[in-house]
């Protein structure tokens, strides 16, 4: 499956970002949840405790009634609703006995309404044994060390919601990361497969195979790429076609002279010979090419000749009168070729 470098490559650098910005995303969402819920729960429960002081003012002097309004609202709101005097005392609780409770004063959220003229605070309540939000404020807004309308609700309430928008946001970021990455395989998949074809199709031209050709199946770099490559194909193997032809064409002639010809590169190696000159030197053709002049021809004046000749470097060309072993009189040239290597 991820056998090709590359492909390996381009998908788990993809993979890496992806998951990196899904991670990046969630965080950011739970954040601004957290953000947005709580100062949604804040306000609601500000708008609770309003309305408490508001029913709560029309309700007469006696407690007991008091008491039974606010447990009856408590439940209304399902809020745990509190009036404190200011004192401390608990006057009325919905959800507790007030003489069992203890002095109020001391709590963060009533110290901050009688100092700003509203409190919050997250803590654990003693009396119902939970974590509670708490919002606090003043009876009457003339007069913040009277009397405190708190309004409360438990974190589990919170933490319930919380927990299940986590559990749709991991839910939504794993679908997510299934279907992008599924997609990203399939796009980085699409991508490598002509880049393979290519490197396929440019290794046989260069093993000489010039009768593979790429599809062109888009419009984009790739298909011009592919385009490209399919006409340098045909254009090599025109010059190729070309080049074999002069060169047969060459050997021909030069095996129809009957002047014998060898030609030998700068290591004093045959790198072409015809027939006329292996009859009158009396060496194997077949044998020679690539190998070492004095390896062939075993002939002390011409190869000393033929070594004074490439030590000189002349342009020139220059020559000597030799006797072949089959004891025939012959004249030798040496002339520099730039082909010859």
């Amino acid at each position: 499956m991820f056998k090709d470098k590359l492909l390996r490559k381009l998908f788990f650098t993809y993979f890496i970002l992806i998951i990196l910005s899904l991670a990046i995303l969630s965080i950011i969402t739970l954040s601004l949840f957290n953000q947005t819920y709580i100062q949604e729960i804040s306000q609601r429960l500000d708008n609770n405790a309003r309305l408490v002081r508001s029913i709560v003012k029309t309700v007469p002097g006696n407690r007991l009634l008091l008491e039974n309004k606010i447990k009856e609202l408590g439940k209304e709101i399902q809020t745990r609703i509190t009036i404190i005097s200011s004192h401390g005392t608990v006057l009325a609780d919905s959800e507790s006995n007030p003489e069992t409770m203890e002095n109020h004063n001391n709590r963060p959220e009533v110290i901050q309404a009688r100092a700003k003229g509203i409190g919050q605070n997250i803590r654990f309540s003693a009396t119902l044994s939970l974590d509670m939000l708490y919002l606090a404020i003043p009876f009457t807004e003339e007069n913040l060390s009277g009397k405190i309308v708190r309004v409360a609700i438990p974190l589990s309430q919170i933490n319930y919601i919380t927990r299940h928008v986590y559990r749709t946001v991991g839910i939504t970021f794993l679908i997510l990361m299934v279907v992008t990455v599924l997609m990203g395989f399939w796009l980085v998949r699409r991508i490598i497969q002509p880049l393979n074809s290519m490197v396929t199709v440019a290794d046989a031209i260069s093993h000489g195979d010039f009768s593979r050709k790429l599809p062109i199946t888009s419009t984009d770099e790739i298909g011009t790429l592919a385009k490209t490559i399919n006409f340098m194909s045909d254009e090599l193997q025109q010059r190729f076609t070309e080049i074999r032809e002069k060169s047969i064409i060459l050997d021909t002639i030069l095996s129809s002279i009957t002047d014998g010809i060898i030609m030998i590169n700068n290591e004093s190696k045959i790198v072409f010979a015809n027939i006329a000159a292996s009859k009158l030197m009396d060496f194997d053709i077949n044998k020679s090419i690539g190998r070492y002049i004095w390896e062939m021809i075993r002939h002390d004046k011409f190869i000393q000749f033929i070594k004074q000749s490439i030590s000189n470097s002349s342009p020139n060309h220059g020559y000597a009168d030799i006797t072949s072993f089959s004891s025939r009189q012959l004249r030798v040239y040496c002339t520099p070729s730039r082909t010859a290597g």
